[in-house]
């Protein structure tokens, strides 16, 4: 096939997508697919867009989250268009010269390429990929440790995709020109030229080409003798990324970088310091402003997308914004003069970048250390993202005062309506069997957004991402339903990341001298340990839960789920295992082959939804 990208190194392997003929046995048309390269290939190093090359290795279909939260390559390759993931063990470049319409992309692979060698050459260790992220937009690899840091202390904007790179290389070809006299379309033409050549270095992400386009749009104003046009210019830019590719809509890059702008052009018009203030201080109200807004539009993004957002981002962004642009300019003047043999002034530069990057990771680190650094957030309802953005637009409009009240009352009546619902409409129990290798946990939510724990078999850190994606901060109660190490392996973990009420154990003792430990952890936390109640007539080891006509019972095969209408459901760990309880008439659920499954109930029936085909199964609760 044909490669269709530039490399992205990953922890698989270095990834590229491919334009496939035809996959051998499976698919004879073309088709698109993700590939991970092996880096040590000899090949891979020659790679470049457009080149023509045979590859064989393992092929296999993307791989679906198995619980809430977790990485959804199904859909990754879907907003790819992609079909397939190859893993490559062989690579051969078929023709060596790239074909004509492809040479652009090749240079600014090749220009990428070059920068991120010296980069990762000259400056080892978490500088140079500080970088990277500043000037390319890649931080891999990088430890999980620094991206937590990097993503609390609110810096992740400035090491990711982001439009500023793309405005500063424009913004200086401009300044380049001006200062020689350029004219001023010349100069237009070359920033532009730039930008463009840009795009096709770090790639054509939602946040690059938004700021191109938009750029484009404001000097086609400014050539006419219009006004900027800014809003224009915006909308545009969107209209035509969505025209390209609609399934951009659906990007996390696409959303965060058009809400970040869209409000940003609402208030730099009217939120104008005034002019008696000195400079600095103006300067500082300018940028202190620029990340509130940006902070206040991506809000729900944020708990959508990464479940957090940074507090002390607001401040650390003053600091840190401008000190990136110069970081930039520094990294590619020291880059550009090592390319070019100027030895003497390279470097002078090389240190400075280097001690830029450095400062910046120590204070990130320093500021993430701060208990008040972030806030855990949980994933935003449809109806509270739109009362939030009612609310938003509202502030956003100020001084414009009855325009304001009108956005601010549309979001507090939208707010107090869904707050009513949830308040006095229909009382539901939702229960979430887990989805894990030899392992048990439900997440058991009763009305009043009350949680419950039954066994925490699951690894931390997936109980982690879960929490975080639902939104769970505080368990009232953990039960552990058996001495078994599938029931309780995690439960040691949890008062990092959610407060626990209590802890509920069973009964018997568990050979794994490990237990004894996770107890004692616990009773030094301050949690209060209690016996479970013992087992109820529902069988051997079995913990019931009544909601209305509703009964859950847990089991060492499982969860069995009664309706009120006599109707039963078995939620087993594996396709083959016994059913727990008798299940007549009905339908049994693996949790290994269908991913989690969620039982929701109102007291008189049931609706059950698989995380592998996200559909209901059963008499429908509304």
């Amino acid at each position: 096939g044909t490669v269709a990208s530039g490399f992205n190194p990953k922890r698989p392997g270095v990834r590229y997508w491919l334009t496939v003929d035809r996959v051998q046995h499976v698919v004879d048309g073309p088709v698109r697919v993700l590939a991970y390269l092996d880096p040590r290939l000899p090949a891979v190093p020659r790679l470049r867009p457009g080149q023509r090359v045979l590859v064989e290795g393992r092929l296999r279909l993307p791989r679906w989250p198995r619980n809430p939260g977790e990485f959804d390559e199904e859909d990754f390759l879907e907003d790819g268009g992609a079909a397939f993931v190859l893993h490559g063990r062989k690579l051969s470049i078929l023709d060596r010269p790239v074909p004509l319409l492809w040479k652009p992309w090749s240079w600014g692979e090749a220009f990428h390429r070059s920068i991120q060698d010296y980069l990762g050459k000259r400056f080892p260790g978490e500088g140079g990929i500080v970088l990277q992220g500043v000037i390319l937009g890649t931080m891999d690899p990088l430890a999980m440790e620094w991206r937590r840091i990097f993503q609390t202390a609110g810096v992740m904007h400035m090491l990711t995709p982001s439009g500023d790179k793309v405005t500063l290389v424009m913004g200086w070809t401009f300044l380049a020109g001006s200062c020689l006299g350029v004219p001023v379309l010349a100069r237009m033409l070359a920033a532009a030229a730039a930008g463009g050549f840009f795009l096709l270095v770090v790639g054509t992400e939602p946040s690059y080409t938004r700021a191109w386009m938009m750029a484009l749009g404001v000097f086609w104003a400014w050539e006419r003798g219009r006004v900027s046009g800014g809003f224009q210019a915006w909308t545009l830019a969107a209209l035509a990324t969505l025209a390209l590719d609609p399934r951009s809509l659906f990007a996390a890059g696409f959303q965060l970088t058009y809400l970040a702008m869209f409000g940003l052009l609402m208030v730099l018009p009217s939120w104008v310091p005034p002019i008696s203030w000195p400079a600095p201080l103006r300067l500082a109200a300018q940028l202190a402003g620029v990340g509130v807004v940006v902070q206040m539009m991506v809000w729900p993004a944020f708990a959508n997308y990464f479940g957090c957002s940074s507090l002390v981002g607001f401040l650390v962004n003053m600091l840190l914004v401008p000190a990136s642009h110069l970081m930039m300019g520094v990294g590619l003047a020291a880059w550009a003069c090592a390319t070019g043999s100027a030895g003497l002034l390279e470097r002078p530069l090389a240190w400075a970048a280097g001690g830029l990057a450095e400062l910046f990771a120590a204070l990130c680190r320093r500021a993430a250390c701060l208990p008040w650094a972030a806030v855990t957030l949980r994933a935003m309802t449809p109806a509270e993202i739109a009362a939030y953005y009612l609310a938003a637009f509202g502030v956003l409009t100020l001084p414009r005062r009855r325009t304001a009240a009108v956005f601010l009352a549309a979001g507090a009546c939208l707010w107090a309506g869904g707050w009513l619902w949830g308040r006095w409409g229909p009382q539901r129990v939702r229960v979430l069997c887990l989805s894990a290798p030899k392992a048990s946990a439900a997440l058991v939510t009763l009305p009043g957004e009350r949680h419950i724990l039954i066994d925490a078999g699951v690894a931390p850190a997936a109980l982690r991402d879960i929490f975080r994606f639902l939104g769970v901060r505080r368990l009232e109660s953990v039960w552990i339903t058996g001495p078994d190490p599938s029931r309780w392996k995690g439960v040691a973990g949890l008062p990092r990341f959610a407060s626990v009420g209590e802890i509920r154990v069973a009964g018997g003792d568990s050979p794994d001298r490990r237990w004894p430990r996770a107890l004692a952890a616990l009773r030094a936390e301050g949690i209060p340990l209690r016996r479970l109640a013992d087992p109820a007539p529902g069988g051997e080891g079995a913990v019931l839960l009544r909601h209305g006509r509703v009964l859950f019972s847990w089991s060492a095969g499982g969860l069995t789920v009664r309706d009120g209408r006599g109707g039963a459901y078995c939620i087993m760990r594996f396709p083959s295992g016994t059913a727990p309880g008798e299940c007549p008439a009905s339908r049994s659920f693996a949790l290994v082959r269908e991913g989690a499954v969620q039982v929701v109930s109102n007291g008189k029936t049931i609706s059950i939804t698989t995380q592998r085909e996200r559909r209901a199964h059963g008499p429908p609760v509304l």
